[in-house]
């Protein structure tokens, strides 16, 4: 039973024998690999919960965000990084930075700006003006450094929000108020 995977079987005592002490000792272990064994089904419902939530966090944001690892590796994007850029979203994944700019040599400045902090630790933030095939875009990208685990390359998570629109407001905001004290001093 015990081969076939059921760690709940017990053997009946028979005694304080050498029989007896073995066959304690092999409830103990089975009891200790059976509470092991739930711990680590536990274990992987909760990462796969986590992981599930903040993969729906990530794609109900409005901000791009990537994780790119110290050798240019893409490891993960959302939906929103992918619009920002106007590309499919099978460019950002798994891919090398190089690869994707081969495919959309748009993407040079914002990469080269990415490129330039993967090696260093720490926050960093800059405002890139970035030509697509829609015109011009005004993005603001901020990144990180993550904890590395184990043997693993550093990597940053790399948040990139489009000021396009924003700005276009501001400009317009900015003539409006203008166009109306003009307007106003020609009245007077």
């Amino acid at each position: 039973a015990v081969a076939a995977g059921d760690y709940e079987k017990q053997l009946a005592l028979s005694g304080s024998d050498e029989l007896g002490i073995l066959l304690r000792s092999f409830n103990t272990m089975t009891r200790k690999i059976a509470r092991s064994r739930a711990i680590a089904v536990q274990s992987q419902r909760m990462e796969a919960l986590q992981k599930n939530y903040l993969e729906s966090v990530l794609e109900q944001l409005t901000s791009g965000v990537l994780t790119i690892d110290a050798s240019g590796l893409i490891k993960s994007s959302n939906a929103a990084a992918c619009s920002i850029f106007d590309i499919e979203s099978s460019a950002f994944t798994e891919l090398n930075i190089t690869d994707v700019m081969r495919d959309h040599p748009m993407m040079a400045s914002f990469f080269d700006a990415v490129q330039s902090h993967l090696s260093q630790a720490g926050e960093w933030q800059e405002e890139l003006v970035l030509f697509v095939q829609g015109g011009k875009k005004i993005l603001r990208v901020r990144g990180t450094t993550l904890l590395s685990q184990v043997d693993e390359l550093p990597e940053q998570v790399i948040v990139v929000d489009d000021l396009t629109e924003l700005i276009q407001a501001q400009k317009e905001s900015a003539w409006s108020e203008m166009a109306r004290r003009l307007a106003h001093e020609i009245k007077n």
